[in-house]
Order: structure tokens, then sequence, then C-alpha cells
């Protein structure tokens, strides 16, 4: 295991203590990476990650927000501060999707991320920045249903979302 050296302001302890409050809270798959000492969520069968490009996730956002349909969402930095994060949208599990949804979702630039890849929690740190929550999940409140945000982003993506 390498060597991390973690800042004074996330000491070990208590990014352990985060990702053990993660687990009891929510029952998601939260460790402490032992590469950089940041807090990650495991993507795996109970919680899938869907990110999008800023401006597609905020309209995507709103559209799930009107419909009662909305989740936990996190905002990636980029390292051009310029630009607006990625938004990662949790969710329960990934569904099947068809061709034409396929194709749909990877022109407007839909990233989904495979099992056993590991998302950044807050306060993790990438060299854009610290990740933020743009949503915060909500205590008893299950992760939305993944076809639920795959369609929001469809349905923004083709009234104008894209690019």
């Amino acid at each position: 295991m390498p060597n991390v050296v973690a800042p004074a302001d996330r000491p070990p302890e208590q990014m352990a203590a985060r990702a053990q409050a993660f687990q009891q809270l929510y029952d998601w798959p939260v460790c402490v990476s032992p590469e950089t000492g940041d807090l990650v969520l495991a993507v795996r069968a109970g919680v899938d990650a869907i990110t999008v490009r800023g401006e597609l996730g905020v309209q995507a956002q709103r559209l799930l927000c009107t419909r009662l349909l909305a989740g936990p969402v996190l905002l990636l930095p980029k390292k051009d501060p310029e630009q607006l994060p990625d938004w990662v949208f949790l969710t329960g599990p990934a569904q099947n999707l068809s061709r034409q949804a396929v194709a749909d979702i990877g022109r407007v630039g839909v990233r989904l991320w495979p099992h056993d890849e590991f998302v950044p929690l807050p306060p993790s740190r990438l060299p854009g920045g610290e990740v933020r929550w743009s949503t915060s999940p909500i205590l008893g409140r299950p992760l939305p249903s993944w076809i639920s945000v795959i369609g929001a982003i469809r349905s923004v993506a083709a009234d104008g979302g894209a690019p």
C-alpha cells in the first residue's frame, strides 16, 4: 500500500469515520482510498453513477426535481475554473438500454461508471478543486432509478441540451 500523507484537515481517522457513517446511514459501499486518502464510493450492484457535463446536468436535475425523482448529485470540478463541473448522478442499479438509447446518450457525452470503479465523495480533492454536493443524499430516501435519470438526460438533450 502506498504511503499517503493526509492533509491536516482530513486526518485518516476522520475520513474512516465518514466512510462508516455513509455505510450505516445510506447502506452505500464507501471507503477511504488507500492511494489518496479520499472518501470514495464503489460502484456496485446497489449503487450506480452517471456523469454528464455541467450544463446538461443542471437541466436534467431540474427536470428530475419537477417530477419528484431527484436524488443525490456530486459536482466534480474541472481544472479550468471557467468550466462548469461535471455532474455525477447517483442512482439505483443500472438497467439494459436499447441500442438507440445507448447511441443517444453517447452522443451527448454521458459516462456510465463501470462496476468496481470509485466515485470521489466530498471532501475529496481533484486537480480542479474539492468535490461537492449539488444535491445531498437524504436519509431514508432511496436513490432514484437509473432509468429515470437516463430518461431525464435524454429528454433535456433532445430539447436542446446537447452541444
